[in-house]
């Protein structure tokens, strides 16, 4: 009976142990994982403040273009660009027979 009561003792000792180097691992794991790294620096010197603003200028109007005006996407296959609101008003007209 006493090596069934060793056996036991270091049955629950080598799965403590394992458990406890179990956590240890996952715990690194997630200190490793969590690093913060550092951002790299955008260089600001290869473009003015001028040039930057030209540049949102440039692709605001585009944007305000696709989204005001009338453009074939897709002429073959009849596909428009249309504006938003008449967009909307087409899809309501869909939906409300």
């Amino acid at each position: 009976m006493s090596n069934t009561v060793t056996a036991l003792k270091n049955n629950f000792a080598f799965n403590l142990a394992v458990i406890v180097a179990t956590f240890a691992i996952f715990a690194l794991l997630l200190l490793i994982a969590n690093q913060p790294t550092p951002l790299p620096i955008a260089s600001t010197s290869e473009t003015t403040a001028e040039e930057r603003a030209a540049t949102l200028a440039e692709l605001r109007a585009k944007e305000t273009a696709a989204a005001t005006t009338y453009a074939w996407i897709d002429r073959q296959n009849g596909i428009v660009r249309l504006p938003l609101p008449r967009a909307i008003e087409l899809t309501i007209q869909d939906l409300n027979p």
